[in-house]
């Protein structure tokens, strides 16, 4: 609950409660993290999308619903944050979406004792190169690629995940390796 500036009672929830794993050391004593997810635009900018009527922020109402927030998150040993859209729609988020789908089924593996001794060799290689140091057509390319998106997902080789995946990435083999 929080109070508006007439002093009315109001009540808000925000968008997400993240709990963090308490079987992985780098986490297992971060608290949770209360967050709320805001559009990329403020109170002075209509929405993009069609709304009728348009959405707009109160800057005002959020910091007031945001203070009740933090007290709230506080109070259980949380913390709270506010993201934009910004934050979260990142490149980091499209190769996570597009790898899901590799973690979801797994691929032929024939191709992976050849695709982690190509890269032992070479070292690092662009994506298509590394596809294509097996694969000498399109076709068998493309026979050989979900098993080099399932290497990349399943962190058995190393990536920028921070920039679009492309066939142009440079994949290495991990440092422990």
């Amino acid at each position: 609950e929080w109070r508006d500036e007439a002093k009315k009672i109001r009540t808000y929830t925000p968008d997400v409660l993240v709990r963090y794993r308490t079987d992985l050391a780098e986490c297992a004593d971060w608290p949770p993290l209360l967050c709320e997810i805001k559009p990329n635009f403020d109170e002075k900018t209509e929405s993009p999308r069609r709304r009728k009527p348009p959405r707009k922020e109160n800057e005002a109402e959020n910091r007031l619903k945001w203070a009740a927030a933090e007290r709230y998150a506080v109070k259980h040993g949380w913390n709270f944050r506010v993201f934009r859209e910004d934050d979260i729609r990142t490149p980091y988020l499209t190769n996570a979406r597009f790898l899901l789908r590799y973690l979801e089924r797994e691929p032929n593996r024939k191709f992976e004792p050849k695709l982690l001794e190509v890269l032992a060799d070479k070292g690092p290689l662009t994506l298509g190169t590394w596809a294509g140091a097996i694969a000498h057509t399109p076709e068998e390319r493309a026979t050989v690629l979900p098993t080099c998106y399932w290497l990349i997902a399943t962190q058995r080789v190393n990536t920028d995940l921070t920039t679009l995946l492309t066939l142009n990435s440079m994949v290495k083999e991990l440092a422990d390796a």
